[in-house]
């Protein structure tokens, strides 16, 4: 263990100020003034190099934590507990940041790293995970090794499947991964029992992945942008939805049993095929919002003022050629906040009823 002394008070302040600056190279001179003292404990000293990522990162190579080892300097780095790199495009970082063993929160998104960082399975504590947009097109086996993850998102980048550990993040709460590849689950996934929030649009599903009927915690599902012909009556026992995204596919109806999504606050069905108001969606009284534009839709149905808590409506791009605004219809639609349809349903509506 290297044996430092306290900083002298001259070099203490010297230091600050060198900090202070918005150079670099002063930033470098500081840290290697600090390399041969313990750190002091100055809770500003100590968040002006946290609230920095490059500052923190030539903290960390110019007084590496495997080599200080004194009270301030442990201090330190047992405060550490958030790093971001956004936007560094880079595809490297120094292996000292795999020290940070008080590490729990990682974000490397918007870099050009082509390969998941090796040095990250080190960090067996980490519970949040971002590597959007960058370009690694596989997820290690290793990834089993971060037991402590409860967030993991990997938007935007070239995955085509999950490695068969990934079933073991058995704390997973949130799981970010649209804009990638995959087209099905691994065999287990449903052990991710804790699982409350799952983005899986812009990927290539043709089918509903039925496991995720099984994810008792999940509140929020969105399958937008996929390839989706049809939902499994099933998807109605998810009791505890709360928000449904599955715009952008091919549904022509939903499931009956939607009906049963009694705390179902958000649905989203916009871009898809559907000729008629699907007969569970009046009885979704939770709703809050609802996206029904850009579908095939002929009318509208009465039923729908059942919804006595919607905010949000949109129904433009739809032909709605046997549309009839009857008095109990248009007193409901003019008492939504935002309601939006094209110009031609907006004069019927204020024109009828």
């Amino acid at each position: 263990m290297t044996q430092l002394q306290s900083l002298p008070p001259e070099a203490d302040t010297k230091i600050k100020s060198l900090l202070e600056s918005t150079e670099n190279t002063n930033h470098r001179l500081a840290l290697l003034l600090l390399k041969g003292y313990d750190l002091p404990q100055d809770p500003n000293l100590t968040q002006a190099i946290i609230d920095s990522p490059q500052l923190l990162l030539m903290c960390l190579q110019i007084c590496p934590p495997s080599q200080m080892q004194s009270p301030g300097w442990l201090h330190f780095y047992n405060q550490v507990d958030t790093f971001r790199a956004t936007m560094f495009k880079t595809n490297y970082l120094p292996d000292e940041l795999y020290q940070l063993q008080a590490l729990r929160a990682l974000y490397l998104d918007f870099n050009e790293f082509s390969e998941f960082p090796e040095g990250i399975f080190r960090l067996e504590t980490l519970q949040t995970l971002n590597l959007n947009y960058n370009r690694i097109t596989q997820i290690p086996e290793r990834i089993a090794t971060l037991e402590a993850l409860e967030s993991f998102e990997m938007v935007y980048n070239g995955i085509e499947y999950l490695p068969k550990s990934f079933v073991t993040l058995t704390r997973l709460r949130q799981l970010d991964l649209h804009l990638n590849m995959l087209g099905d689950l691994p065999d287990g996934f449903e052990q991710l029992q804790q699982l409350e929030a799952l983005n899986l649009n812009s990927n290539e599903f043709t089918l509903f992945p039925e496991v995720v009927l099984e994810l008792s915690q999940l509140h929020t599902l969105n399958l937008s942008r996929n390839m989706l012909g049809s939902l499994p009556k099933e998807l109605g026992e998810m009791k505890k939805l709360e928000k449904l995204q599955i715009q952008q596919n091919h549904l022509s109806k939903l499931p009956d049993t939607l009906a049963q999504l009694k705390d179902l606050q958000h649905l989203s069905v916009e871009h898809n095929n559907l000729i008629t108001i699907p007969e569970c969606i009046p009885e979704m009284t939770s709703l809050t919002f609802l996206n029904l534009k850009n579908n095939e839709l002929a009318s509208l149905s009465e039923s729908l003022t059942n919804l006595k808590n919607i905010q949000f409506l949109d129904i433009t791009n739809n032909p709605l050629q046997d549309i009839k605004i009857t008095p109990k219809l248009k007193n409901w639609i003019m008492g939504i906040p935002n309601f939006q349809a094209d110009k031609k349903i907006l004069e019927l509506i204020k024109k009828e009823g």
